[in-house]
């Protein structure tokens, strides 16, 4: 993209980018002075890794307005450079999953397991099991259709026999995960009576804040054990 030269293989900031598997960039006053090109070729270079910490390719930016050399462009670069490698290929713990549903959501889980952990991205998942009931069928529709444009929701069956609506709210706080669940509530309001509430109608809601509570281990054990989804639904 622009005018740039044939990459340089053994360029001082790609060699340490692959080295590293992370961002790498020239310093901010050898920029400002004009002296960063005795260095390197460029002045970032960052990997395209995937969720399995696979580098796929490498983006080398050789000219930039300085303006725009600042920390949070360099973050932004490398979460946008992420979910490219995961565009680039899948994972093959991610492809021993039968379902296309289950792959994708599994897919954007480890994504935002990867946003939370690398760049301090909040995410949050709910798990809502619907026990069997006259209105099952419906609930399980209208959680479906609550859908905001970013979620990635799951519909599967857990080891109980209960259905489960599994949704990932990526870029979403402990704070707005209660936002969704009162959104929800208030259409289960209007749909079945202010009478009702998600006890009453069968609905059993767990939550798990990616961020804050403890990455993929505790949330291996909040989907298996707690929920009692298992590793051919969900790969992680």
């Amino acid at each position: 993209m622009g005018e740039v030269r044939p990459m340089l293989a053994d360029d001082l900031l790609v060699k340490q980018c692959l080295a590293q598997g992370q961002l790498i960039s020239v310093r901010e006053e050898l920029m400002e002075r004009g002296e960063h090109r005795q260095h390197s070729q460029y002045q970032v270079c960052i990997p395209l890794m995937d969720t399995e910490g696979r580098i796929l390719a490498l983006l080398a930016v050789e000219q930039m307005p300085f303006f725009s050399f600042t920390q949070r462009v360099l973050s932004l670069l490398m979460i946008l450079c992420g979910h490219i490698a995961d565009l680039l290929q899948t994972d093959a713990q991610t492809l021993q999953l039968t379902d296309m549903d289950a792959q994708d959501f599994t897919l954007q889980l480890k994504r935002s397991i990867n946003d939370a952990v690398e760049h301090d991205l909040e995410a949050h998942i709910f798990v809502i099991e619907a026990s069997p009931s006259e209105h099952r069928a419906a609930l399980l529709r209208l959680i479906q259709d609550s859908r905001r444009g970013l979620d990635v929701q799951l519909l599967t069956t857990n080891e109980r026999g209960n259905e489960c609506v599994l949704v990932l709210l990526p870029l979403t706080s402990a704070d707005g995960g209660q936002g969704y669940l009162t959104r929800l509530n208030n259409i289960i309001h209007e749909r079945f009576g202010l009478d009702q509430s998600f006890e009453s109608l069968g609905l059993q809601v767990r939550e798990f804040d990616i961020h804050g509570q403890g990455g993929s281990e505790g949330l291996r054990r909040f989907l298996f054990n707690e929920c009692g989804i298992n590793d051919q639904q969900v790969a992680i």
